[in-house]
């Protein structure tokens, strides 16, 4: 089964949604076969500002089917436990993922 990785490029201080919604888009949505999807926050030190979690809900909400079909599984890894425990919040309260997902915390 194909790896794709999402968010390497990523950091708290710059995110570039265009560039994270493109990359979700043509690795992902877009596919033609299922993948197992790597998610890199490392670059995130802090927790996005609301405006980019509410267009993440959003794109997760509008492509629901797409990323049922699309998503194997997830990996997120990140660097930090409070990236961890807001992921575990939102994925337990906001959204529930539709296809299981590790969280890998590296130190």
């Amino acid at each position: 089964m194909p790896v794709v990785v999402i968010g390497s490029d990523l950091n708290s201080k710059n995110f570039d949604w265009e560039k994270y919604e493109e990359e979700v888009y043509t690795k992902i949505i877009n596919s033609q076969t299922s993948v197992n999807v790597i998610w890199d926050l490392q670059g995130m030190d802090s927790i996005p500002p609301l405006t980019i979690i509410i267009k993440q809900l959003y794109l997760l909400s509008s492509e629901k089917e797409k990323i049922r079909s699309n998503i194997i599984d997830n990996t997120i890894v990140i660097k930090h436990e409070g990236t961890k425990n807001f992921l575990e919040y939102v994925f337990n309260n906001l959204y529930t993922p539709q296809n299981p997902v590790k969280i890998v915390l590296q130190k």
